[in-house]
């Protein structure tokens, strides 16, 4: 009657003394059990060793896949790498350049081009601190550009150029542009400032929104900013975490594509923060504003 009952039933049922069975594969799994069990052999002094390897594939593969992730993250930082300036980039107002008005000697080592207004102004700002008057100078990065201003602008007239020289030299090989292949969340001020210069500099921009964002309107109008941007990819990705490192292993191996940094902070875009010290250090000098005592950088 039970072999024949609508309901699902296990493999075996215990009772008080003895197993009922509904399944012959389970009733001679069981009794070839028992058989070893008499014969001396005990299974569950097997348990032990087999967890113990159990556990030691586990941590493997773990181990494995950190490994892996470092290498990714490695190589992503040095993807968009300093490269030589092209002919047409050599031809630009390089004046305009604060690392190269005070190392010339970069200007045919560096790629840049020129995507903001500099040097950026320096203001007063008076503080009421506990009834005692604290003065401090601001220096306006928001004034960078008018097109999207904000210290965003000095790292990519360093690395969008980079990745422009590396698409043309793949050109003048015989193999495709490629795409330049920025990673963040879709309100991250990165994807948009990326996809605004992208165009101006000549490059491909792709953006792959890995990491959820909070819901807010900055983040909203940055989204809808990188999606209303003509030639702009822009592709949601988080909880993917596989296509993620399928997309991003094969950008990586890829000799036309690039991945850009997150943040844009490798040391290709510090270079251009080395030429905002720079620019700080002739205001200082030109008397602008005095020599500060405490430096704050928001980050």
């Amino acid at each position: 009657t039970l072999s024949h009952s609508p309901f699902p039933l296990p493999y075996w049922a215990k009772g008080k003394s003895q197993y009922i069975y509904f399944d012959p594969v389970a009733r001679a799994a069981h009794e070839r059990m028992e058989g070893l069990m008499k014969a001396g052999h005990s299974c569950l002094v097997e348990w032990p060793t087999t967890v113990a390897y159990a556990g030691i594939g586990l941590v493997s593969a773990i181990g494995g896949l950190l490994g892996i992730l470092l290498v990714m993250k490695e190589l992503i930082y040095r993807d968009v790498k300093v490269m030589l300036p092209t002919p047409t980039q050599s031809e630009g107002r390089l004046d305009e350049c604060a690392l190269f008005k005070y190392l010339p000697s970069l200007r045919c080592k560096v790629a840049w081009v020129q995507l903001g207004n500099f040097p950026t102004p320096v203001h007063k700002l008076t503080l009421d601190l506990d009834g005692r008057p604290v003065q401090m100078w601001l220096k306006r990065e928001d004034m960078s550009s008018k097109r999207y201003g904000g210290n965003k602008v000095r790292t990519l007239e360093h690395q969008l150029a980079c990745a422009v020289a590396h698409a043309e030299r793949c050109e003048a090989e015989g193999l495709p542009r490629g795409r330049l292949f920025v990673l963040g969340a879709p309100g991250s001020n990165q994807c948009v400032a990326v996809s605004s210069f992208g165009a101006v500099a000549g490059a491909a921009v792709s953006n792959m929104w890995v990491l959820p964002e909070e819901p807010g309107l900055d983040n909203g109008l940055n989204m809808v900013g990188c999606l209303s941007m003509v030639g702009v990819e822009s592709r949601a990705l988080w909880g993917r975490t596989m296509t993620i490192l399928r997309l991003v292993a094969a950008a990586l191996l890829s000799r036309s594509d690039k991945v850009l940094y997150p943040g844009g902070a490798n040391v290709t875009g510090a270079l251009g923060h080395v030429g905002a010290a720079l620019e700080l250090a002739q205001q200082i000098h030109d008397g602008l504003l005095p020599e500060p005592s405490l430096l704050f950088l928001p980050v």
